[in-house]
């Protein structure tokens, strides 16, 4: 499953969100960051070996997270 995060560009953020994936016993494959359209918000896309219904449980746990504007995953 991948998830798509637009933040703004704060350090650490995308460290919190590893540590999240980390104790939640998911593995992450893939990982790109890269700005968006505005260069003080960053795209992060993960993709992450999970089934959908703890996915879910991770996007609402990430969107917490100060400096999160929106999550996407498929």
């Amino acid at each position: 499953m991948k998830i798509s995060i637009l933040a703004s560009n704060i350090e650490r953020l995308i460290n919190r969100v590893i540590i999240l994936l980390n104790r939640s016993n998911f593995s992450l494959i893939y990982l790109n960051i890269s700005y968006a359209k505005k260069p003080y918000i960053m795209r992060y896309t993960l993709e992450v070996k999970c089934t959908e219904v703890s996915i879910d449980k991770i996007a609402k746990q990430i969107e917490k997270h100060l400096g999160i504007i929106s999550i996407l995953y498929y």
